[in-house]
């Protein structure tokens, strides 16, 4: 038996209620960390949280934690968490699930800070674990070739807990700038077939979101745009993103759209899914795009570009493509400050370009291509699939 000694914890992260509040830093980490742990436990692996494995600083202390655990199992140390939070630990394997958008890897500190230094600090793992192709040959180009690729696991959508009684959600009616109480089961009576959902944090210049809302509120047809956004909305009002990104001039044409800023429960989130029939998302650079992944789970055709992590299932045959253009990303896209990186820019043109062929799309296709998604995601990012990855990884170590 092999025993993970899981380490996902990071320091100083804001709490809300008993959870990592949304929208603030590394919040995705909790997320992947809870998925990583189901899929390596359905491998058949053994899963220990250890809170800072740095603190096992001799020989006599890590025999000592394996005898607490399990002394005949084989061990190795799993970090889930960002690079500026990563402890070793001693005496054992380690490995590091690190997500990472971008086209290279800095090789020198910024501001000093040898945290900044990816390549010296992820050099010092046993293998790395990525989520895309993509990261994974931005890796191995630079000299990591201890890297895989284990995507991050994806509920799969129940169809049989179809949206059948009322969903009704406090949400933001943009076109009239008010406050509503949005009831789904009526939208999607009216609207069915021509919803489209996108799940962001607003804030995030990565994901593109003036542009996404310009394209939006070009739409001259009937149409349902609903943004759910992942931010802590008793800090950021729906008022101050408007002023924010400067869209309170907008016009809108023919399509309704709406904000959804508050935290729903997982259960309204499915249905809410269930609700759409198109995953929307212009992001310039993503590590996976796990609500891309999920609303392709529920059915959802994506409109998206094909750059980054979506090159593995972003195409034709699955999507509606937004076109995109390398740019150099601006200073502080991510925490390395000013280092020199690349980003994929979609404008509102080429958004609303790509809505429109969405709306285009006849029954037929988009039946086949709702299926086509459910599918894909069901053979490359279900827990069994990433299981049967994290198993041939962990037993050829």
């Amino acid at each position: 038996m092999i025993s993970i000694l899981y380490s996902h914890q990071l320091r100083a992260l804001p709490f809300a209620a008993g959870n990592f509040v949304p929208g603030a830093a590394n919040y995705s980490y909790n997320i992947v960390a809870d998925r990583l742990r189901t899929a390596l436990r359905y491998a058949g692996l053994s899963v220990h949280d250890v809170d800072f494995p740095g603190v096992y600083t001799t020989e006599l202390a890590i025999n000592n934690l394996k005898q607490r655990i399990a002394p005949q199992d084989r061990f190795c140390h799993m970090a889930v968490k960002p690079l500026d939070h990563i402890e070793l630990m001693r005496g054992v394997p380690n490995v590091i699930y690190y997500a990472w958008e971008f086209d290279r890897l800095t090789a020198q500190r910024t501001n000093n800070d040898p945290r900044t230094n990816q390549l010296l600090l992820l050099r010092q793992f046993d293998k790395i674990m990525v989520p895309c192709t993509f990261q994974h040959d931005v890796f191995q180009t630079s000299g990591l070739t201890q890297t895989v690729v284990v995507p991050i696991p994806v509920p799969i959508g129940n169809d049989s807990d179809a949206l059948t009684s009322a969903l009704k959600l406090n949400a933001f009616d943009f076109r009239n700038r008010e406050n509503i109480l949005l009831d789904m089961h009526s939208l999607n009576q009216l609207y069915k077939g021509r919803i489209f959902l996108s799940v962001f944090n607003p804030l995030d210049p990565r994901k593109n979101f003036r542009n996404i809302l310009m394209a939006a509120a070009s739409i001259d047809t009937h149409a349902v745009f609903i943004f759910k956004f992942t931010l802590d909305p008793n800090k950021t009002s729906t008022a101050w993103i408007i002023k924010r990104f400067g869209i309170d001039g907008v016009r809108v044409g023919k399509a309704l759209i709406y904000f959804i800023p508050s935290y729903i429960s997982e259960h309204d989130m499915h249905r809410l899914m269930q609700t759409a029939n198109f995953a929307l998302s212009a992001s310039t650079a993503e590590g996976q795009n796990l609500p891309l992944l999920e609303g392709m789970a529920h059915g959802q055709i994506p409109v998206a570009p094909r750059h980054t992590a979506m090159l593995d299932y972003i195409d034709s045959d699955t999507s509606c493509v937004i076109a995109s253009r390398p740019v150099k990303a601006p200073a502080r896209t991510s925490y390395l400050g000013e280092a020199d990186l690349r980003m994929h820019i979609s404008n509102s043109e080429d958004i609303s370009s790509a809505i429109n062929n969405a709306l285009s799309l006849s029954d037929t296709a988009v039946g086949f291509r709702s299926k086509a998604c459910q599918s894909l995601v069901s053979r490359r990012y279900s827990t069994e699939a990433v299981a049967y990855s994290i198993r041939s990884l962990f037993g050829s170590m």
